[in-house]
C-alpha cells in the first residue's frame, strides 16, 4: 500500500517504509510460502472466515499454531478478524493476490526515498535476497535491510526494537535540511542492502 501511494502522488510523500512485503509471491505461487507461519496464518484466517472451523475448533487451531498462546490470545485474534470479508483472502490463496498489479512499475515511479524492511527466509520471511535485490534496482533512492531473528513478524518481540530503531533513523534522513521547506529527499545516501545483526 505505502509503495503505491509514494508511486501515485510522489510530490506529497517524502519517503516510504515497507515491512515484510510478500514479494515472493512476485514470482512464486502461495504454496511456495508454506514453509512461513503466515502462510499457516492465512489459511486459518479463511478458514475461520469461511465458517470451516466451530469457534472451539478455530482455538484450538490457533494456539497450535502459536506455542505459548491460549484461549485468551485466540479469542483477540478472532475479534482482530472478524471484520474482514470473507472474499479477501481468496485472491492470495488462488495465486490472484497481484493480478493486473506490475511491482516493477509500481517501484520504479517511487521517486522518494523508500525503505524496505525483511525478516530471515529461514525464519519465514517473505523477501528472498532476489527480492531485496529487486527492491534496490528498481526504487530511486531505495534501501533494503535484512533483520536478524525475525521472519515475517518482525514488528513483534526482539526484532521489534531493530526495526523501530531502522525506521527511526530512516526517519531522521527525511527531516528537513533547512528554512527554506525543502525536503531532504537525497540524503538517503545510496542504494543499498544491509543485514542487521
Amino acid at each position: 500500500m505505502a509503495l503505491g501511494v509514494g508511486a501515485r502522488i510522489p510530490d506529497l510523500v517524502a519517503g516510504v517504509v515497507a515491512i515484510e512485503p510478500p514479494l515472493i509471491l512476485r514470482s512464486t505461487d502461495v504454496e511456495a510460502t508454506s514453509y512461513s507461519d503466515t502462510y499457516d496464518w492465512v489459511r486459518w484466517v479463511d478458514d475461520v472466515l469461511a465458517r470451516r472451523l466451530t469457534p472451539s475448533e478455530a482455538v484450538t487451531r490457533f494456539t497450535a499454531m502459536n506455542p505459548g498462546t491460549g484461549e485468551t490470545e485466540a479469542q483477540q485474534a478472532l475479534s482482530m478478524i472478524a471484520s474482514l470479508d470473507p472474499g479477501t483472502i481468496g485472491p492470495f490463496l488462488s495465486g490472484r493476490f497481484l493480478d493486473g498489479f506490475d511491482i516493477g512499475l509500481t517501484l520504479d515511479a517511487v521517486s522518494c526515498p523508500a525503505l524496505l524492511l525483511a525478516g530471515e527466509v529461514e525464519l519465514g520471511g517473505l523477501v528472498r535476497d532476489e527480492d531485496l535485490e529487486f527492491f534496490v534496482i528498481h526504487t530511486a533512492q531505495g534501501r533494503a535491510t535484512r533483520i536478524s531473528r525475525g521472519g515475517h513478524g518482525i514488528v513483534w518481540d526482539d526484532p521489534a526494537r531493530t526495526v523501530i530503531s531502522q525506521i527511526a533513523l530512516f526517519l531522521k534522513s527525511l527531516e528537513r535540511v533547512d528554512g527554506s521547506g525543502a525536503e531532504a529527499r537525497n540524503n538517503n545516501g545510496p542504494r543499498s542492502t544491509t543485514k542487521i545483526v
